[in-house]
């Protein structure tokens, strides 16, 4: 009897550890929110803030002081541009002005040039128009002109920053090329390219897809690893930099190698450095390979650093990671006994996942595994690291959900139906959204929060927007209009009111135009 209240209460204490360890986190994330938001107010105070008043859109301060009249200057429209302080706002005679929210300048000084709204969603660089030269001119995100129209190439049609660094131009005559951020062609008039890297991460080099092979480019250098030398090596793909060091690419005989930052391929005794597999690299430069039946854990610079079974004395295969918590997915014992689980960076099993499930968990992101048992007709459980359901078997059976995406930093998830209609989930478990027939959802960051987008068949889109925590703070209605600029949300009601968040989607105020009845 002893025995059985001495267990219950370490049950009783380990439960209140764990509750205690969950509310100090909540804690701190309530703390680090406040610390936001109060840094945001402050960088608001001189910035102009839209309003709408009697169809008519104006610019007031955070007092609700009005700093530009919108019905007394006619103006109809006003639009943001995401990562910019710039806006855009156009009269009822359809003159159109830039006015620059820190500076408080309208430009430029010829009227009539042109910035479209989305030309600065990747980089802080975009492109203007002049109309009277037909040409796009470079420009910055406050305005500032980088390269004048008139000095820029001919026969560009087009062109759109994928980071800070390149921007994909198309040409009048149908072919590509890249430009850097001082409006120099680093490659031009190809038939066929494509810009691997992620749009947005930020680096000096990039690895492009050209004319049916690779190469790697340099933001200044231009091309430093041509297709010809991928061809000569018989490389079939190169995978993106993705901000790490190296680049992984892989030959005609299914083997894999490094290409370093200076775009050489890696050697060693004057032999590239091959491996039967690499993972990509974690952010402690550390990635897991394969070579004549080792599990090794490499360097950036192809360096071995660890035999995995010499760490181990337990049969242990490598099926994914490094993970982001830099934890390793492995397959323990034989194959009739064989069972997954977690390793950390020294090979100490962590966790055990149950030996239920045959099939191998499939890594979502933010410490959360997809499991499910062997069969096409199995549904999948949701667990975290320590193995707690997020998401039952039974619930998934339940909303006959076969797929769950990978969740973004905010804990957002899409999930699909057997009849592929999609819905949002969020990592505690919490359908967000309902799959219906014909439902498509779509995730876009936007700064620091998430616009998930709902599409039905005959419908109109419906919007929803989330913050950095994965709370939903705002859904699209008719009458409103919502804009993103840089490190600013406004949602401008029809009756004077907008409420603003900061880049992250956190509430800072509710503020009213004072507007002379």
């Amino acid at each position: 009897m002893k025995k059985k209240r001495w267990g219950l209460g370490m049950m009783l204490l380990l439960s209140l550890f764990v509750s205690g360890c969950a509310n100090k986190e909540e804690a701190e994330r309530a703390a680090n929110k406040e610390k936001l938001i109060k840094k945001a107010e402050k960088a608001i105070a001189e910035r102009p803030i839209i309003y709408m008043s009697n169809n008519f859109m104006g610019l007031m301060d955070t007092t609700g002081t009005i700093l530009m009249d919108g019905e007394k200057e006619r103006v109809k429209e006003i639009e943001a541009f995401s990562n910019s302080t710039l806006l855009q706002y156009t009269t009822t005679m359809h003159e159109v002005f830039y006015f620059n929210t820190d500076s408080y300048q309208i430009f430029p000084e010829n009227p009539e040039l042109r910035i479209p709204n989305w030309t600065f969603k990747n980089s802080k660089y975009g492109r203007y128009e002049d109309p009277n030269l037909k040409k796009y001119g470079l420009i910055l995100n406050d305005g500032t002109v980088v390269k004048e129209a008139k000095d820029m190439p001919d026969g560009i049609r087009d062109f759109s920053f994928s980071n800070a660094s390149f921007a994909h131009v198309r040409f009048k005559d149908g072919t590509s090329g890249l430009m850097n951020n001082e409006g120099n062609l680093l490659l031009k008039e190809t038939e066929d390219l494509s810009y691997l890297e992620k749009e947005g991460e930020e680096g000096e080099l990039a690895v492009i897809r050209m004319e049916g092979s690779y190469g790697i480019v340099h933001e200044k250098k231009g091309l430093i690893f041509s297709p010809e030398e991928a061809k000569k090596l018989e490389i079939t793909e190169i995978f993106p930099y993705a901000q790490r060091a190296t680049a992984i690419y892989k030959t005609k005989e299914e083997k894999y190698g490094l290409i370093n930052q200076e775009g050489k391929v890696v050697y060693e005794d004057e032999e590239p450095v091959l491996f039967k597999y690499i993972s990509p690299f974690s952010e402690k430069g550390l990635a897991l390979a394969k070579s004549y039946g080792d599990d090794l854990v490499i360097n950036e610079a192809g360096e071995v650093v660890t035999v995995v079974a010499d760490q181990r004395k337990e049969e242990a295969r490598i099926v994914d990671g490094f993970l982001k918590e830099n934890t390793i997915l492995v397959r323990l014992g034989n194959v009739r006994e064989e069972q997954y689980a977690l390793m950390n960076e020294k090979f100490e099993v962590v966790k055990k996942f149950s030996s239920d499930y045959k099939a191998s968990p499939i890594y979502l992101g933010n410490g959360l595994f997809s499991i499910r048992e062997v069969g096409a007709d199995s549904f999948p459980t949701v667990i975290n690291s320590s193995g707690k359901e997020i998401f039952s078997k039974t619930e998934s059976q339940t909303k006959e959900i076969h797929h769950f995406g990978k969740f973004t930093d905010s804990g957002l998830s899409i999930f699909s139906t057997k009849n592929y209609d999609q819905g949002l989930v969020n990592q505690k478990g919490k359908i967000l959204i309902e799959a219906s027939k014909g439902s498509e959802i779509e995730i876009e960051q936007m700064q620091n929060s998430y616009q998930v987008s709902k599409s039905l068949p005959g419908k109109k889109t419906t919007k929803y927007y989330y913050d950095k925590d994965g709370q939903l703070f705002y859904q699209s209605k008719e009458d409103e209009q919502i804009f993103l600029s840089k490190g600013l949300i406004m949602i401008v009601k029809p009756d004077g009111k907008t409420v603003v968040h900061d880049e992250n989607g956190y509430l800072i105020k509710t503020i009213e135009a004072k507007i002379d009845k």
